[in-house]
């Protein structure tokens, strides 16, 4: 069974975590840990890091599986990674006549884009 660990207060509340719990949550001065209450009532001690908040779009659940995708697909040879220069390359060169490597996909009948309606101009 664990031993306790007991802390003292001072007169503002504050406590010193003993070494040996700092080092068995990983944080040093500075670091910040999180209080949090448990579904049975006590509270834990958790090691926390803050998020910038303009990076926080990036942790919500949708942005990893879209991020997750996009790997997959790098991975399975898909779409391929390649820096601005070898683009800019590749566009200078001049078109052959084979067909491209991947058959394009095209889109369903219902996505198709449909001659849009004559819209009547107004008069002036």
């Amino acid at each position: 069974m664990p031993t306790p660990t007991y802390l003292t207060l001072d007169k503002k509340g504050r406590a010193t975590l003993p070494e040996e719990v700092r080092e068995a949550l990983g944080v040093g001065p500075g670091d910040f840990v999180l209080l949090e209450r448990t579904a049975a009532g006590s509270y834990e001690l958790v090691a926390a890091e803050l998020l910038p908040r303009d990076q926080k779009w990036f942790y919500h659940p949708e942005m990893q599986q879209r991020v997750d995708a996009a790997e997959a697909e790098i991975r399975s040879g898909a779409v391929r990674r390649e820096s601005v220069a070898d683009l800019a390359r590749r566009m200078k060169e001049p078109k052959s006549a084979s067909p491209p490597a991947k058959a394009s996909r095209t889109r369903p009948a219902k996505l198709r884009s449909t001659p849009a309606a004559k819209i009547p101009s107004k008069p002036r």
